[in-house]
């Protein structure tokens, strides 16, 4: 029961952050300092281009929208069926994900960065 409020926290979490960034003109942190397209740059530009039914101008904004979406819709999925049916499928799922798979994650990150500064998103 514990991992389940957790895992609804943080999806109410990162959904809030999204709508935040999306109704606010806010400036990328990592940007400011370093002067450097972070990995998420353009991720709210391509979450509101997506939102506008824009796929391809969201794609050009950030890549990373396609697995970043896709994990958000499996995860709201397990969620509810978490809910529903008392399980941690969710939690395994981001355990798994995240101790088997952390050093493709980490470079798509990186490749996500590096394309954001050729293409100076």
């Amino acid at each position: 029961m514990k991992n389940r409020i957790y895992a609804i926290i943080l999806i109410i979490c990162i959904f809030s952050i999204l709508y935040i960034f999306t109704i606010s003109n806010v400036n990328c942190v990592f940007k400011s300092i370093t002067h450097l397209s972070c990995p998420a740059c353009g991720l709210t530009r391509a979450f509101i281009s997506l939102y506008n039914l824009n796929i391809i101008s969201a794609l050009k904004y950030n890549i990373l929208l396609v697995p970043i979406l896709v994990m958000l819709i499996i995860s709201l999925i397990l969620l509810v069926f978490d809910i529903i049916f008392g399980t941690d499928k969710c939690i395994k799922l981001y355990n798994r994900l995240f101790t088997k798979y952390y050093v493709i994650i980490f470079i798509a990150l990186i490749i996500s960065m590096v394309y954001n500064n050729i293409m100076n998103i």
